[in-house]
């Protein structure tokens, strides 16, 4: 049998672990004794579960990427419209930004 090789960020004792953690001793002591108990459980494929957990997150960067999306166009139709507001009357502070946006060319306006 080979002998195994511990990394030195491993090879710490538990007064070492639980000063650098600010942890009580006794507390290290029983989550460790409650993985060993429970450690068949923490390495199961739930199947099932697992499932729902990817179909949840696909949904998730679904929307992350619709939400992505829009905001590029956003950004792209403000670069190209952006000077022809600054230079446009309603340009104002005091204006809203209603009004800066009928005030764009293709847009109809009550004030013009």
């Amino acid at each position: 049998m080979e002998k195994l090789i511990y990394y030195p960020a491993f090879k710490s004792t538990l007064n070492q672990v639980t000063g650098k953690y600010q942890l009580n001793p006794q507390m290290l002591c029983q989550w460790k004794s409650d993985f060993i108990k429970n450690a068949a459980m923490v390495f199961e494929h739930n199947k099932d579960e697992a499932g729902k957990l990817r179909k949840e997150m696909e949904e998730k960067e679904s929307r992350y990427q619709q939400i992505i999306g829009q905001q590029s166009y956003e950004i792209d139709w403000l670069k190209k419209n952006w000077p022809q507001v600054v230079r446009s009357k309603y340009a104002k502070p005091w204006r809203s930004l209603a009004n800066i946006k009928s005030a764009l060319p293709g847009r109809p306006s009550a004030e013009r």
